[in-house]
């Protein structure tokens, strides 16, 4: 499941579709999730994204609209919660474009 959201995670992703794919409930799929990873999986998406778009912002000069759109935030809506807390100026100053924005996640494993 982890591998799939990080393969698939510029796409809309539905807990209910991706337990169907896996066989499960969601339920099921929420609760094992959480034991494997310690998050949820809403959360696990949210922050997958956000690390994603911190990478884009510091490594390139897309627009805010732009990088919300490349890191599954079509949703106007969507991306102007994450606007507000992710600014590309501030991001870019904060990181800076010699220091490299990891995107690497804790090891988990995948369910």
């Amino acid at each position: 499941t982890v591998r799939y959201i990080e393969t698939h995670y510029q796409e809309t992703l539905d807990q209910k579709e991706i337990a169907a794919r896996m066989g499960v409930t969601p339920e099921y799929l929420s609760t094992q999730f959480t034991k494997e990873t310690g998050t949820s999986f809403s959360a696990y998406i949210r922050q997958y994204r956000i690390r994603q778009a911190k990478f884009i912002l510091v490594n390139t000069d897309r627009k805010m609209q732009e990088v919300g759109v490349n890191v599954g935030y079509a949703d106007p809506a969507c991306r102007a919660g994450f606007s507000t807390t992710h600014r590309p100026m501030q991001e870019r100053r904060k990181f800076g474009r010699s220091e490299p924005w990891t995107t690497s996640l804790p090891d988990t494993k995948i369910i």
